[in-house]
């Protein structure tokens, strides 16, 4: 146990930035999410799942 406590010595001036690691890494999470999000559109049309629009609409003088 007492192997223990000094390994603790040494991890007490580093927990500042354990906390930080934690809350960046929460962070690139959320924003990676957040970026395959909006990737899923463009690849649904480069791979053809979605159907194109190929009517042309009709002229209408508003």
């Amino acid at each position: 146990m007492k192997n223990f406590y000094r390994i603790l010595d040494y991890i007490k001036p580093e927990l500042p930035y354990a906390g930080l690691n934690v809350l960046f890494n929460l962070l690139t999470i959320a924003f990676s999410l957040f970026s395959f999000a909006l990737l899923i559109p463009f690849l649904n049309l480069l791979f053809g799942i979605e159907d194109l629009v190929t009517v042309k609409p009709e002229f209408a003088m508003n």
